[in-house]
């Protein structure tokens, strides 16, 4: 059931963004374009009053659909595709670091080299649930994400000064923090990695997967 709750989840990203890109997207810069339309045939009498309201109007939309391309980013981000795991996590890591009171970290240890695209994507989609639960329930200061490449593995750390927990695995999760860390260890089982967890009330948490190959 988790595997595929992890495969309908993927799916979903893809539809979403596919959907906000197509329908959202375009209609947004189909209304900055009729505004600058408008913008451009209001006679001189007029532009003192309406001008200041379409600025106004105008940079509403952008900002809206600056907001739209994040939101698309990171339900499938391209750049993830094109240039890897390495710059998908730099970029991930800055963006987290905007959105939240968290001061987010990347570091890379060892050669950068492209990892199979299943690998890529839970590896990740793994980093960002783990930095969501950072957001939602450390509560931290600093969060700080290594990739750590070697000639025949690839080993995954993130760690925060949060609160900690106690992990287990011998109960069903019964709240969201259960089942995104569900979720975590089924996309690392999904491309045969193996996750850690290592956490205590008061001392933060670490999340490490290594996969070989």
């Amino acid at each position: 059931v988790s595997r595929r709750l992890v495969e309908v989840q993927e799916s979903e990203r893809r539809v979403l963004a596919n959907h906000l890109h197509d329908l959202v997207g375009q209609k947004l810069t189909a209304l900055s374009i009729n505004l600058n339309i408008v913008e451009g045939q209001l006679s001189s009498s007029q532009a003192t009053r309406i001008r200041t309201r379409l600025d106004v109007s105008l940079q509403l939309v952008e900002e809206i659909t600056e907001s739209i391309r994040d939101v698309i980013a990171e339900l499938r981000p391209e750049i993830l595709d094109d240039y890897g795991l390495i710059p998908a996590l730099r970029w991930y890591t800055n963006q987290f670091t905007k959105q939240t009171e968290v001061a987010t970290a990347m570091r890379e240890e060892g050669a950068a080299r492209r990892l199979p695209p299943p690998v890529e994507r839970a590896l990740f989609r793994i980093a960002q649930e783990a930095l969501a639960n950072v957001a939602k329930y450390a509560p931290a200061q600093k969060a700080v994400v290594t990739l750590e490449s070697m000639p025949h593995s690839i080993c995954l750390t993130i760690s925060d000064d949060g609160g900690g927990f106690v992990p287990t695995t011998d109960h069903p999760p019964d709240s969201n923090h259960g089942w995104g860390m569900m979720i975590m260890r089924e996309r690392a089982a999904m491309v045969d990695a193996r996750l850690s967890v290592e956490s205590a009330p008061g001392h933060g948490t670490q999340i490490t997967v290594r996969w070989r190959g």
